[in-house]
């Protein structure tokens, strides 16, 4: 069904690829998503992907994080199977992303969980007479197959979402 545009247009590509090889499988069980826009323009985003490696040896998974539409990403925090990781992640401040990778013992038939905190810094833009939120939920590229996803989005409190103006 086709849905009308509303001022939270999700557009900046995300995309979560895991290292691979010859004969590796995997494929995200879920692929959740939360999003908490902030009054001073900053977005608090938090990724849970459950990803199940069926086929061969993985020994780790990247994220790049677009930057585009925003003034830049802090605050970046990782887990691991419900462990803090935050300092044994490498962060990669790239011209056009952020690239988290975290490493892994050989992960092979078994599903593990990636979880990854940052703040988009600038994410709104005064668009229309109203404050706009462009930006893509999930990655619009990957290798591997997506089961299930939920994508939340919080607004600030008192603030109302309101339609976005025709595309033509």
């Amino acid at each position: 069904s086709a849905r009308r545009p509303v001022v939270l247009a999700l557009l900046a590509a995300f995309a979560l690829v895991a290292a691979r090889a010859t004969a590796k499988s995997y494929h995200a069980e879920r692929f959740d998503v939360q999003v908490a826009l902030e009054r001073d323009g900053s977005a608090r985003v938090t990724e849970t992907i459950v990803f199940h490696f069926t086929e061969g040896e993985f020994t780790e998974v990247y994220r790049e994080v677009p930057t585009r539409y925003t003034d830049g990403i802090g605050d970046v925090r990782a887990e691991l199977d419900g462990r803090d990781v935050t300092g044994d992640v490498q962060v990669e401040r790239r011209a056009a992303h952020l690239r988290v990778t975290w490493t892994m013992p050989p992960t092979s038939n078994v599903a593990r969980r990636f979880v990854l905190s940052y703040r988009l810094l600038g994410a709104t833009r005064h668009d229309a007479g109203h404050d706009a939120f462009y930006w893509t939920a999930l990655p619009r590229a990957h290798e591997y197959r997506i089961g299930a996803s939920t994508v939340s989005i919080l607004l600030p409190s008192g603030a109302a979402l309101v339609e976005a103006p025709s595309v033509s």
